[in-house]
């Protein structure tokens, strides 16, 4: 697993497992030493987690992770770029939630857990050989103020990530991207 720098596409650290028996998370521990206070880690899906969103955030790095339709992140209070804030709760919160989300019954007090910024976005595919598609995506992200840091410049560079292991690119070289919304 590699830490890139999005700009210049410098490696900044490593983690390796020579036996393959290392999870992902496992190995996104090893590098948050490398992570300097004020940086924007950008990361896939695969990573959010509430005890490793809080390992991360403990560097004073700020987060935009990507994550999963499937995430119940309940609007606590909706800003004015349509992202909104929310709580990432602990696993025993999860859990609570979940079960209350299925049994019907109301959730009348946010979950405990860490205070996070939800942005939703399309991005439209525009293959050459099929008809246009779009894709949803979901960002959680530790940046709060949408002034400081709004839903539409995140989603930007949260793209840039995607060509941190290819030639330097941005969204606007893609001829096959463009961001919607």
């Amino acid at each position: 697993m590699a830490l890139i720098e999005c700009g210049t596409h410098a490696l900044v650290d490593a983690a390796f497992d020579a036996v393959a028996t290392a999870s992902e998370h496992t190995l996104a521990r090893g590098l948050l030493a490398s992570l300097p206070q004020g940086m924007l880690l950008l990361a896939d899906r695969a990573f959010v987690g509430y005890h490793l969103w809080g390992l991360a955030r403990a560097t004073g790095a700020h987060l935009a992770w990507r994550i999963t339709s499937n995430q119940v992140f309940a609007p606590l209070r909706v800003l004015a770029d349509g992202s909104f804030l929310s709580v990432m709760p602990t696993p025993a919160e999860a859990v609570r939630y979940g079960q209350a989300r299925a049994a019907g019954r109301p959730l009348t007090t946010p979950p405990v857990g860490h205070l996070v910024r939800i942005i939703t976005y399309t991005v439209t595919v525009h293959p050459t050989d099929a008809p246009p598609r779009t894709e949803t995506f979901w960002l959680v992200t530790s940046l709060l103020d949408h002034k400081q840091a709004p839903a539409r410049r995140l989603a930007m560079i949260y793209h840039q990530r995607w060509g941190a292991t290819r030639s330097r690119t941005s969204l606007s070289e893609l001829p096959d991207r463009r961001l919607d919304g």
